[in-house]
């Protein structure tokens, strides 16, 4: 399949969260399929994980490894906890807790700004997750519903209001896929440039689509994951091999190579065609915790660093065996070409994904407070966001960094 590089034929996934409020605006409906075949442009990151797969993966990213310098800091407000950060070929998308934030990508200037309090007076709208870039539009899950706007002037082209406690969607191809409205269990398809539904599937249960992946639409519900046909619903295959070891995991991720990789702590591989359990690694803790941050996924290998055992290690996407192991806790990693990338407190670390070496460090002289967990990279730069100050403007807390 051809890769096709433009913004308009962007192909991501995001979570996006929302809960309840009401329909501002009912767009027109459109009959119109999209073709569900792009591919996520180079020297981009447009969503938290970076592809519909959530992979956390940019092959073709060349950012820093041995030794940087800054490109630039800006101070900003950014959300306190999980700020993911966006970024497109010519901005990056900042989240605060009602407020969205986008800075030029060259410069870090800010280019425009949009409070989310103004759309749903007097209480606000709290931004949950990070928002979404998807051709000239922006997605945006808020505590009240989900937001369109335009990425070059900021300004809302639509609103569509949920009831639901929405912790993920996806957009393929120009269409959005998050949960039907109040008092109903399916998947809508929104059309990204109107909001008008596309398409809409009804479900036995509340399902919450959660990725993309060889045509499939995979959703999490409070029983395990299913696999839907994106346009007639039908149900390819469903596991609850998840449940309950995963049923209070304080977080989920996806990440597809040649296996589906979820969870936080077990990390289990499904079958792509069929949802069968492959494998599963399980990672010790302390009495009642389930936390292992999210994983990334190259393809080869399934990076993940364990809070309780103060590890990092990488594991065989094909088999779950260990490959290598670094024993330090280094939070969320992030993985570009051949360098995985960790947070630190504060700071990050580099590693080489062959065999988990540590190859360079950034602190303190990038990082003057404690690291947030973001990270992202897009071309040859490296960004971070961190809470400053109680998410107050009194410090550069955005940081891009390239080599010297």
């Amino acid at each position: 399949m051809a890769l096709h590089t433009t913004r308009r034929r962007l192909l991501s996934a995001v979570g996006m969260a929302a809960t309840t409020g009401t329909i501002l605006y009912t767009p027109s409906q459109s009959p119109v399929s999209p073709t569900l075949d792009a591919a996520v442009p180079g020297g981009t990151w447009p969503v938290p994980g970076r592809t519909p797969a959530r992979t956390k993966h940019a092959p073709d990213a060349e950012p820093p490894t041995t030794e940087a310098r800054t490109a630039w800091k800006t101070a900003v407000p950014v959300t306190p906890w999980n700020p993911t950060l966006a970024v497109d070929s010519d901005s990056v998308y900042v989240p605060g807790n009602e407020r969205l934030t986008a800075l030029d990508a060259s410069t870090g200037r800010e280019q425009w700004r949009l409070d989310t309090k103004t759309l749903w007076p007097p209480d606000g709208s709290e931004i949950n997750v990070g928002p979404l870039v998807a051709d000239d539009r922006l997605l945006l899950g808020t505590s009240n519903g989900l937001v369109s706007i335009d990425t070059t002037s900021g300004s809302v082209a639509w609103i569509r209001g949920t009831n639901y406690d929405q912790r993920g969607g996806v957009v393929v191809d120009e269409t959005a896929f998050i949960p039907t409205g109040p008092g109903t269990s399916g998947v809508i398809a929104v059309d990204v440039a109107t909001g008008g539904r596309r398409h809409e599937w009804s479900t036995d249960q509340h399902v919450l689509p959660i990725a993309f992946i060889d045509g499939t639409l995979v959703t999490e519900s409070e029983d395990g994951i299913s696999a839907f046909d994106p346009w007639t619903g039908e149900v390819r295959w469903r596991t609850d091999s998840l449940d309950p070891d995963l049923g209070d995991s304080p977080t989920m991720q996806i990440a597809c190579g040649d296996r589906i990789v979820l969870g936080s702590n077990p990390i289990i591989a499904l079958d792509p065609d069929d949802g069968t359990e492959l494998w599963r690694s399980r990672f010790p803790t302390g009495e009642d915790q389930t936390a292992a941050f999210e994983p990334a996924v190259d393809g080869n290998r399934v990076f993940v660093s364990s809070y309780w055992t103060g590890e990092t290690v990488a594991l065989d996407a094909a088999t779950g065996d260990e490959v290598w192991q670094v024993d330090e806790f280094l939070g969320s990693p992030i993985v570009a070409n051949r360098t995985v990338f960790c947070l630190e407190e504060p700071g990050i670390t580099a590693l080489n994904a062959a065999d988990g070496r540590r190859i360079g460090r950034f602190a303190n002289e990038f990082f003057p407070g404690e690291v947030a967990e973001t990270l992202a990279v897009a071309g040859d730069r490296l960004y971070a966001a961190y809470d400053s100050d109680e998410n107050t403007d009194s410090g550069p807390n955005v940081v891009a960094l390239e080599a010297p």
